[in-house]
């Protein structure tokens, strides 16, 4: 991605799986998505910083990166902040 280092883009992959969830899709659909929130991220620098902090305000949840967490350790780190702006 152009606008968003690597790590935030998994992370980006990994929340799109968990929030909806599809066996049979691969993570290129998923991908894709995060496409476009690079795209928009590259124009706006707010939009950026807050994609950015909500990344690592996932990864505090339990104090390790999301895309390391197990399936329902992600579900309960998106759930802890779903009330979050990034969220």
């Amino acid at each position: 991605m152009a606008n968003l280092d690597d790590d935030t883009t998994k992370a980006l992959v990994k929340m799109c799986r968990q929030l909806y969830p599809h066996d049979f899709l691969g993570d290129m659909y998923y991908a894709k998505v995060v496409e476009v929130i690079d795209e928009q991220a590259g124009d706006d620098e707010t939009y950026k910083a807050m994609i950015v902090d909500g990344i690592k305000g996932l990864d505090a949840v339990f104090k390790i990166d999301i895309v390391e967490l197990s399936n329902g350790y992600q579900v309960q780190a998106l759930e802890a902040i779903e009330g979050s702006e990034f969220f």
